[in-house]
C-alpha cells in the first residue's frame, strides 16, 4: 500500500511539472534576433569557401538561414542550420575590386523571422611573393641569342622582393654587385597584378647608372614580365622576363 502512495505522489509530482513547464513555455513568446553582417571577399576566393557567419539566434532552439535576394546573384549560398556565407560560382574573380555583393537573408522558426541585410566587398587578396623567394631565371631575348642567368632572391617583406648576387641582369657588369629591388601591387583581377622598380642605383660600370621599370606578375603562370631602362655608360631598355627556378 505504501508502494503504491509513493508511486502516485510521484505520478502527481511529474504531471504537475508538466504543466508547470507547458505554463512557462506558453508564456514565452518565440524570439528569434539578427543581425546586418559585413565581410570583404577576395577576388582569390574559390568555389566552397567560407567567408562568415550571419547572426542569428533563437530562445526556442535551432533557426534556419535561407537568402531572399542577393546582387549579383549565385555568388553565394547560405549554410540553413548555422548560416555560413559559401563561395558558389566562379565568377567571384570577374567581380571588380571594391565592388559590393548584397544579400537579404531571413533568419526563422517557426513563422517568426528576422531580416540581415549583408554587405560583402570586393578585396585584391594579400600579396604573396613566395613562388620568387630562393632563386629565379631572369631571361631576356635579345634576337641573336638568350640571355638567361639564376639570381638568388630575398623578401624584404610586405611585397618587396630582391634580386642580388653577381649581376642580376646579366649586363656584364664589371663594377660593383648590383640589386633589384622589385615592388609587388595587390591583384587587379584573379591572377595578375601590377611590379615596380623604382629609380635605384644599379652600380655596374663605375658610374652613376640607374635602374627602373614597370611590369605584372601571374600567379597562376609564376612570371615576371618587366619592362626596363638601364640609365648608365651605356644606356639599356628591354624586357626581362623573370620566373622561379625549376
Amino acid at each position: 500500500m505504501k508502494i503504491m502512495k509513493k508511486i502516485v505522489s510521484i505520478i502527481a509530482i511529474l504531471t504537475i511539472g508538466f504543466f508547470v513547464a507547458c505554463s512557462n513555455d506558453d508564456a514565452s513568446p518565440l524570439i528569434v534576433q539578427t543581425d546586418d553582417f559585413f565581410a570583404e571577399l577576395a577576388i582569390s576566393a574559390i568555389v566552397g569557401d567560407t567567408i562568415g557567419i550571419v547572426p542569428g539566434t533563437s530562445n526556442q532552439g535551432t533557426i534556419n538561414y535561407s537568402i531572399n535576394s542577393q546582387t549579383p546573384e549565385g555568388i553565394f549560398t547560405i549554410g540553413q542550420t548555422y548560416g555560413e556565407l559559401i563561395v558558389a560560382s566562379d565568377a567571384v574573380a570577374n567581380l571588380p575590386i571594391d565592388s559590393k555583393v548584397t544579400l537579404e537573408v531571413s533568419v526563422s522558426k517557426e513563422g517568426v523571422s528576422q531580416i540581415s541585410n549583408v554587405e560583402i566587398t570586393v578585396v585584391p587578396p594579400p600579396v604573396d611573393i613566395s613562388p620568387w623567394v630562393g632563386t629565379v631565371v631572369v631571361t631576356e631575348d635579345l634576337g641573336f641569342f638568350v640571355s638567361m642567368v639564376e639570381v638568388p632572391t630575398s623578401d624584404l617583406d610586405n611585397g618587396i622582393l630582391e634580386l642580388s648576387g653577381g649581376d642580376p641582369f646579366d649586363f656584364f657588369c664589371s663594377a660593383g654587385t648590383p640589386t633589384v629591388i622589385i615592388k609587388f601591387g595587390q591583384l587587379t583581377s584573379a591572377t595578375e597584378g601590377p611590379v615596380t622598380v623604382e629609380k635605384q642605383n644599379f652600380p655596374c660600370y663605375g658610374g652613376s647608372e640607374t635602374m627602373e621599370g614597370t611590369g605584372t606578375y601571374n600567379t597562376v603562370t609564376k612570371v615576371i614580365t618587366l619592362d626596363f631602362t638601364y640609365s648608365g655608360s651605356f644606356p639599356i631598355s628591354g624586357t626581362k622576363v623573370i620566373t622561379p627556378k625549376e
